[in-house]
């Protein structure tokens, strides 16, 4: 049986905030953030408003997935020298992040994007074995067979939607 940890909205202010402190300490403030949605909807909103006095207000550059991903934005983005902040959630696989990098590899590689997670599966766990790709920030390391709960996950709002008098 997989452990289960169940986040609340608060928890996760908090672990943004501290992923919000790295970003800073490592002198890494980026102008724009790439969401990978579901996960990182949420994450993305509390992150522009701790980089309030930082950040551009039109920053969030939504990747959308299809069947397979496809990636939204102008080529231009690959041109310009913006700090691009590639946020996730979770990062097990690492397979996101590396469609991602290859996709945008030149910027990449000049030192302009960076990855952050929320939540980083300890490498040798499910996928995390084949995992080729680590982002350059994360908060916690979870143990292999621990499973998060976030609170915009199906379940939980389903369970909230089921609880309330409609």
């Amino acid at each position: 049986m997989k452990n289960k940890t169940d986040y609340s909205y608060e928890e996760i202010v908090h672990l943004c905030y501290s992923l919000f402190s790295d970003l800073k300490v490592s002198n890494f403030i980026p102008q724009k953030i790439l969401v990978i949605p579901n996960g990182s909807l949420v994450i993305s909103r509390i992150m522009i408003e701790l980089f309030n006095d930082y950040i551009e207000r039109d920053s969030c550059i939504i990747k959308k997935w299809v069947v397979e991903p496809i990636f939204l934005g102008p080529d231009a983005m690959l041109k310009k020298d913006w700090r691009v902040l590639v946020l996730d959630e979770i990062c097990d696989s690492g397979k996101t992040l590396q469609e991602i990098y290859d996709a945008y590899k030149p910027s990449f590689e000049r030192g302009n994007y960076k990855s952050a997670v929320l939540h980083l599966r300890k490498k040798g766990a499910r996928n995390s074995a084949k995992r080729k790709i680590t982002p350059n920030f994360f908060v916690e390391v979870l143990d292999h067979d621990e499973y998060i709960n976030y609170p915009w996950e199906y379940k939980i709002l389903e369970d909230i939607i089921c609880g309330c008098k409609i």
